[in-house]
This record gives structure tokens, sequence and C-alpha cells, in this order.
């Protein structure tokens, strides 16, 4: 970043690393925690499919890199709402119409 640049919250927070922990961490949390049990059971046994796609539409949403790649995997995963029709309250508007 040179001094024209505006740190983004992805740099403020320390970018990969950062979101790297946030998703392991709160995938660790689903796995641990009783009241996530629920959700946890919508997922699949093997999360690494599913952590790389947070990470990515993580980062691309805190200001950090984005690729084609990315943004087909937040269509993707926003399009999955219309599988868990209570998780659309925080769907983006329109992706799944």
């Amino acid at each position: 970043m040179n001094d024209q640049q505006t740190a983004t919250i992805y740099d403020i927070i320390g970018g990969a690393p950062a979101v790297d922990r946030l998703v392991e961490t709160f995938y660790r949390n689903m796995d641990a925690m009783a009241p996530a049990q629920d959700i946890r059971a919508m997922h699949a046994t093997d999360l690494g499919p599913t952590k790389a796609i947070l990470k990515l539409y993580l980062s691309e949403w805190l200001g950090g890199p984005g690729t084609t790649r990315t943004r087909a995997a937040i269509r993707a995963c926003a399009c999955a709402m219309r599988v868990f029709p209570s998780a659309r309250r925080s769907a983006t508007p329109g992706c799944c119409a």
C-alpha cells in the first residue's frame, strides 16, 4: 500500500492471516457449541471447501483482494440461502431472485 491508498478494514485487521483465524475460530466454535449443532448439521462433514469459500467472501467483503472466483463463490454461497429460508434475511438483496 502506498501513501495514496486508504487502508481497508482487511488491511487494518491483518489481512489474510486474520481472516483465516476468524474463519477457523468460527467453525471450531460451531463444532463445540451446543446451540450451533443444528446449523453445523447443515454443513458437510469436511468443512474445507466451506471454509475456503467463507475466507474468500470475507476477504473481499472487508476490502481485500477480489477475483472472479471470489464473486462466483459469493453468488453460490448467497444462493444457498434459497435452500435455508431462515438464513435468507442476511443474503445480498436480489442475488437469488
